[in-house]
């Protein structure tokens, strides 16, 4: 334990525990050593304390300076500290002079660097940045605009290397640590491009439950089809992801779309508007499931609101389908189903609009039930002034692929 409550902690103690924790952190046996040999650059180093690029890496260093963090917050009495793996920011303006560095930082910057001298942790002072647009590992976070941007040459080097992987001139095959460096490249470029997700799940898919890091994996079509996707919506987006575009109440919405499904068919409406819909399932894939139908209904929506409402840049949509929701919250989903999710993000990358999908009981989603049964009379009953439409669902995966 760090903190006992019957013993007040001073910064001074507080960093000679802290001191201790490092030491057990990063010390490891000798014979344990030998497995943590790296090659950089053609030459082999053992990294006597910790696995560099090892998939655990990230959760040491996120816990451990989470731990930091604590200490500034709770012992040196640094209000609104954060961090980001190993980089922590605070937002005060008002400057302070740093003697080791003979500069001046910001307060706060100034004292958790007395924080970190104090318990030994080094730093550099090329690190020591500060402003309303700073560059955190090749990110460009903008506090005026409210973005988080990638560099132009990492956004281009990344596209140039989804390129090479899937160019099959040569070889259809890869290793497989050659798959996991690119996943995890790109898994880092979701940090600006989260909506681009769903390109990666057949690459994962078809590297699961694999081990051996010199296998082939060969390179099948559905993979290069989604990594061409992948680098191309990534080529001609923005490269901006705003937060105020994801945090967002129901009470925020530019408009409201309730969806639901049934047996023979698939149906949503507007309130706003005063307009419903209804397709035929024979209009859909021969052998789509109702899971299918569902998030089938939800795309149909979405699709028809940035058409008729090209404005709209915070769309709610409903349905009492929780594996809808989960899907379109996760942007995951099994095979056959990920193409809807392609489309949805080809509609919301263009336009700028986000978009959340809720949970509503299906005794609050009547009219939207209606219209998926065709029952027009009783939508209208309970909405008197709806107008109902037939429409065709967007073509999505054949059912072949659903198989």
């Amino acid at each position: 334990m760090l903190y006992h409550h019957n013993m007040p902690q001073t910064p001074t103690a507080m960093a000679i525990q802290i001191r201790c924790v490092c030491h057990v952190l990063l010390a490891h046996d000798p014979l344990w050593q030998l497995k943590q040999v790296v090659t950089i650059d053609g030459e082999h180093h053992v990294d006597r304390y910790m696995v560099f690029g090892s998939r655990s890496l990230p959760h040491i260093w996120c816990t451990f300076m989470g731990l930091i963090s604590w200490v500034g917050l709770y012992i040196y009495a640094i209000k609104d500290l954060l961090h980001y793996m190993d980089d922590t920011y605070d937002t005060n303006p008002i400057l302070q002079y740093y003697p080791p560095y003979d500069t001046y930082y910001p307060s706060k910057q100034c004292c958790l660097l007395t924080l970190w001298d104090d318990i030994g942790l080094p730093h550099e002072q090329r690190k020591q940045i500060f402003g309303q647009c700073i560059n955190i590992i090749s990110f460009f976070v903008n506090r005026v605009d409210i973005s988080f941007s990638m560099s132009p040459n990492s956004k281009d080097a990344l596209i140039i290397a989804i390129h090479i992987f899937f160019d099959t001139t040569e070889s259809c095959c890869r290793p497989l640590v050659k798959w996991q460096h690119l996943l995890g490249w790109i898994n880092w470029g979701l940090n600006t491009f989260p909506l681009l997700k769903p390109g990666l799940q057949s690459s994962y898919a078809k590297i699961s439950g694999k081990s051996n890091t010199h296998a082939s994996i060969y390179l099948n079509r559905q993979v290069i089809s989604d990594l061409h996707w992948v680098a191309e919506t990534m080529e001609n987006a923005t490269g901006l992801y705003y937060f105020e575009a994801t945090e967002w109440s129901p009470s925020d919405t530019d408009i409201t779309i309730y969806c639901d499904t049934s047996l023979s068919g698939l149906g949503f409406y507007c309130p706003e508007k005063t307009v419903g819909f209804h397709a035929n399932v024979t209009d859909t894939a021969p052998t789509c499931t109702i899971f299918y139908n569902e998030a089938l209904s939800v795309l149909s929506a979405l699709t028809w609101c940035l058409e008729s409402t090209p404005s709209a840049r915070k769309v709610l949509i409903y349905t009492d389908s929780m594996n809808t929701v989960e899907m379109f919250h996760s942007l995951s989903t099994l095979p056959g189903y990920n193409d809807i999710l392609l489309q949805a993000v080809g509609l919301l990358i263009p336009s700028s609009s986000s978009l959340h999908v809720l949970h509503i009981p299906g005794t609050e989603n009547m009219i939207a039930d209606a219209l998926s049964q065709g029952l027009f009379k009783i939508a209208q009953n309970r909405h008197p002034r709806l107008v109902p439409h037939l429409f065709r669902p967007p073509p999505c995966v054949s059912g072949a692929d659903m198989q």
